[in-house]
């Protein structure tokens, strides 16, 4: 036991946390006795550089009924929905999703989310993934139902969806991560003017690029792909 500021206190639940988030390899308090003030500790943690307590992101949650482009971002970015969310614009897109080292985005209600440009966009900056889950009818009436970038130096970019239309693509996915691309659409998707589906896995440090569909259309293509990864 110790006082800190004239009150008794233990150490032991900080020592404990220390010694359980840390390796010794990364952290070494052995020479830490029983009546180590609070003070050394502090200091102690603060070596590890906030690594203890680094905040875990929160989701933030759509709900109701929407008319104008909702644009989220975040560092990560994770956006959900509930079961009384619903957009369409008639300008813009209907939801612009711009996260810096990790960035999701998850519909889980069926939602309708229509765009005047696109439906969804969503593009990651920094390390970590990109993921797009739409369960409901996605549209971008002049430009993509679903357009989504996974910057280097990010990993993987997934897009799961249902029926998505474009008026150029259906769905772009563009993943300059080292990691996989993958994309999956149970409904129909029809990019009017381009391609149904462009998925382009274009870091040569990539890996995996999967495309699974139902039933895909295209002015041009329905589905496009390249991978330049291994």
């Amino acid at each position: 036991m110790t006082k800190w500021k004239g009150r008794v206190a233990s150490v032991a639940p900080f020592l404990g946390l220390v010694t359980s988030s840390v390796s010794p390899g990364v952290l070494n308090i052995s020479g830490l006795a029983s009546g180590t003030s609070l003070t050394a500790v502090a200091a102690v943690m603060a070596s590890v550089g906030g690594l203890l307590f680094s905040p875990m992101a929160s989701a933030e949650t759509l709900s109701g009924a929407n008319t104008t482009t909702i644009t989220k971002t975040g560092n990560p970015l994770v956006v959900e929905t509930d079961d009384s969310f619903g957009i369409v614009t008639t300008s813009g897109p209907a939801l612009d999703l711009r996260g810096t080292n990790g960035t999701t985005f998850t519909d889980n209600f069926n939602s309708t989310i229509t765009g005047g440009t696109y439906g969804i966009f969503a593009r990651n900056y920094g390390t970590d993934a990109l993921s797009v889950t739409s369960t409901g009818a996605v549209t971008g009436t002049s430009g993509d139902g679903i357009r989504a970038f996974n910057d280097t130096p990010g990993t993987d970019l997934t897009v799961s969806a249902a029926a998505v239309s474009g008026g150029k693509y259906g769905i772009l996915a563009n993943n300059a991560g080292t990691g996989a691309l993958s994309v999956t659409a149970t409904g129909d998707v029809s990019g009017t003017s381009e391609k149904g589906i462009y998925a382009r896995n274009y870091n040569t440090n990539g890996t995996d690029l999967t495309v699974s569909a139902a039933a895909v259309s295209g002015g041009e293509y329905g589905i496009k792909a390249f991978n330049f990864g291994t």
